[in-house]
């Protein structure tokens, strides 16, 4: 019996002195994948709107741009939020505007075409609010659930979390071609638009009274306000330059190229191109993004997250120069066109599409992730509202190809601006890990 008493008394001692597993990425990657849902699902509702409601430039540039200026504005709030009263409390709160931001959109539009498209704009300013607090809330939790993990297990973490913006980007054509077979117009566009609130609310209920990590806590002793911590640590700036430029950069690229991707394909494919082979088209095209992502997470195993940025926004700025070049081809060669537009999604969703969301977590330390996690967010979205904005616009001005080769340009900056603002994350891992040197 002491025998035995000795030996359960060693398991127990053994189980209590073992490292905490890591945290589940279920609620961070659910997040992701409702951001992108929500981000993109416009872009297919105002298609299968345009026949039935008179869709004026204003407005088709407002709907798809207001969600950044919302999202600028939640990223900013919520990452200072995250860092003051914790991850999940934050997370939930910022979830609940996502709810309210989808179902505004979905049951307040109605009347005449003006009066819907007016309650849609102000709906997804509030959702705007809400998916830009979960951008750096979700990316900070699935690094610090890690616990006491190493640095390159934090940054797969992150990254895997990240990867279900992809299907997030790819569901709204689904829902779209359902809705195209069973519904009328105004209830596709309203499904399109109000189905996104069913994740985020699953993320709400989630995240309700869940504990914060011993990793947070310990750090509220050290944390300052934004200003003090660029007052006092200056060498916070160039990196915050580099992690929030290459981003604001990146997603002029790529939100510009994702919003406008129906006009694209009907450049590609000719103005005829109904909601169903919108659809098909933008599932294959996105489709491109999953392979992407896994190789970017398995180049992670040899290379540094800068390393993989620069070479990402080469293989960009190569990929819509291509584009342009076979989109001013006087041959009818539809399919391949549409082969080196897959290419570029590809591209697109490689490299920087996960660096620039994983970058945070890697160089900043735990007092602070998540307000700097938020601002350089905030920039990535004033560069998206940018590439909303300027897309429609530049395509009258000069045509498509020079948009294409103009966005080439910006990917090559952005490889600049990586290379000489952007530390290698060894240089910061002890601050990866929790530790708090100016504590």
């Amino acid at each position: 019996t002491k025998m035995f008493q000795k030996k359960s008394s060693a398991i127990t001692e053994s189980l209590n002195n073992k490292p905490k597993q890591h945290g589940s990425l279920f609620i961070p990657a659910l997040a992701n994948f409702h951001v992108q849902y929500n981000f993109q699902s416009i872009a297919i509702a105002l298609v299968v709107m345009s026949d039935t409601y008179e869709q004026s430039s204003w407005v088709s540039s407002a709907l798809r741009a207001v969600v950044f200026a919302g999202a600028i504005a939640g990223q900013l709030t919520f990452g200072a939020v995250g860092d003051l009263i914790g991850r999940n409390r934050a997370m939930f709160i910022t979830n609940s505007v996502t709810v309210v931001g989808c179902l505004g959109s979905a049951l307040l539009s109605w009347g005449d075409a003006t009066s819907i498209y007016i309650a849609i704009i102000v709906s997804r300013f509030f959702l705007g609010l809400g998916v830009g607090g979960v951008y750096p809330l979700s990316a900070t939790k699935a690094a610090e659930d890690a616990h006491s993990a190493t640095a390159e297990e934090r940054t797969a973490r992150v990254s895997w979390a990240f990867f279900w913006q992809v299907p997030g980007s790819i569901v709204p054509f689904i829902v779209a071609l359902i809705g195209n077979e069973l519904f009328s117009v105004d209830l596709q566009f309203r499904i399109i638009l109000g189905i996104g609130a069913l994740p985020a609310l699953v993320c709400l209920l989630g995240t309700f009274r869940s504990e914060e990590t011993k990793e947070f806590l310990e750090s509220k002793a050290s944390q300052q306000g934004l200003i003090a911590t660029l007052r006092d640590h200056s060498d916070y700036i160039p990196k915050l330059i580099g992690v929030g430029g290459s981003w604001f950069l990146y997603d002029v690229c790529y939100y510009g190229t994702a919003l406008f991707a129906p006009k694209i394909l009907n450049s590609i494919f000719g103005n005829d191109n109904d909601v169903k082979s919108l659809s098909y088209q933008g599932i294959i095209s996105n489709a491109m993004g999953l392979p992407a992502i896994f190789i970017t997470i398995y180049l992670f195993r040899y290379m540094s997250s800068k390393s993989i940025q620069i070479w990402g926004f080469i293989l960009i700025a190569l990929a819509y120069i291509l584009l342009a070049i076979m989109m001013e081809t006087e041959d009818d060669i539809t399919a391949l066109v549409f082969v080196f537009y897959c290419v570029l999604i590809f591209a697109l969703n490689a490299g920087p599409n996960v660096t620039t969301f994983t970058l945070p977590q890697e160089t900043f330390p735990t007092e602070i992730r998540s307000t700097f996690n938020g601002v350089a967010a905030a920039l990535a979205k004033f560069g998206a509202l940018i590439g909303a904005y300027i897309y429609d616009p530049l395509n009258d001005l000069i045509g498509l190809s020079a948009t294409m080769y103009l966005c080439a340009g910006l990917s090559v900056f952005g490889a600049i601006v990586t290379y000489y603002f952007i530390d290698t994350p060894e240089q910061s891992r002890s601050q990866l890990l929790g530790e708090h040197p100016h504590a």
